[in-house]
């Protein structure tokens, strides 16, 4: 983990770089900007850049956590980055829009706190998953890429 703290307790050559201790916070910066904005932005109609500034956010904390070193607790991590950063926003808006006195109009889904844990997990889970796994997939994608290639030489060398 590229923490604060693990910059400094870190041994010298295991130290992560400044770069990703920055880098550490662009999922819960953009979870921020994305929470307050939907409440008072038209989020319909700046859709694009929403999903645009929250996937480079989790691009970037999922690059400070783990690099680009492939293996599947590193795909699940930056798509759990993903899941928490889309639910961390949505949290955040739903705490705005419930202290401003203004209500969720969906009463078939029960009170409003059900309403308003509804709404953050929806987000999280169809907003968050794939974002974190669109984040996954291009963080892994020279492993990929190097993978495929060995395949595909393999493959040509059988042919000939």
């Amino acid at each position: 983990m590229a923490s604060i703290s693990a910059v400094a307790s870190a041994p010298p050559d295991r130290r992560p770089s400044r770069a990703a201790a920055v880098l550490v916070w662009g999922a819960p910066l953009a979870a921020v900007l994305a929470g307050i904005g939907a409440e008072w932005l038209d989020f319909r109609a700046l859709r694009a850049p929403f999903l645009l500034a929250v996937g480079c956010g989790v691009l970037a904390t999922s690059y400070a956590l783990s690099g680009t070193r492939a293996g599947g607790r590193r795909f699940a991590l930056t798509a759990l980055v993903g899941v928490a950063t889309w639910g961390g926003g949505e949290a955040l808006y739903t705490i705005i829009h419930a202290s401003r006195g203004e209500l969720f109009h969906a009463e078939r889904f029960g009170p409003q706190p059900a309403q308003a844990l509804g709404l953050i997990g929806v987000h999280a889970l169809f907003l968050g998953l794939p974002t974190g796994l669109a984040a996954a997939a291009l963080l892994h994608l020279r492993w990929l890429r190097a993978r495929l290639g060995r395949r595909g030489a393999g493959a040509d060398a059988e042919a000939a």
